[in-house]
């Protein structure tokens, strides 16, 4: 109620004043042209021009993967970055009741309503794989941005 007030008040300030009847057609209104608007966005990437941006097909189509060395303590080890998808340093989740360790196991490795995620590292098995950390890789979507896409969320 203390907003509708202080819009009250504004508006009486400026000359205007609006019921409260009033008020609350122009609420409801804007909710009304809110939720249609969300509602006609596509649901995650479902629209060919975005194929596989959320990882849909379980893969990384239509990604470019890169992995490189890089540390400045251990200098003689860096290396060019390189394309290509290296196992263990790309790789697609598909354990969707799997929470992440590196959390406290607080989140969801997969965010709800999606059936896979993309993870980038490693999880440290072998004492070999700890010396030296210096591994980088990267993930990336090349898309072009127009009217029927510039509306872009992402989880992780």
């Amino acid at each position: 109620m203390q907003s509708n007030n202080l819009i009250r008040t504004k508006l009486k300030n400026a000359g205007l004043l609006i019921s409260a009847a009033v008020m609350k057609t122009i609420k409801l209104s804007v909710m009304g042209c809110l939720l249609a608007f969300f509602n006609n966005l596509p649901a995650h990437s479902q629209v060919s021009y975005c194929s596989n941006i959320g990882f849909e097909l379980g893969d990384f189509t239509n990604w470019v993967g890169h992995t490189w060395r890089y540390s400045m303590e251990v200098p003689w080890v860096n290396t060019e970055k390189t394309e290509g998808f290296v196992n263990r340093r790309h790789t697609i989740i598909t354990d969707l009741s799997a929470y992440d360790a590196n959390t406290g196991f607080a989140l969801k490795e997969i965010p709800e309503g999606y059936r896979y995620a993309a993870r980038l590292g490693d999880v440290i098995i072998r004492s070999i794989d700890a010396i030296p950390r210096c591994w980088r890789q990267s993930l990336r979507y090349t898309m072009t941005i127009d009217s029927n896409n510039a509306f872009l969320i992402i989880k992780f």
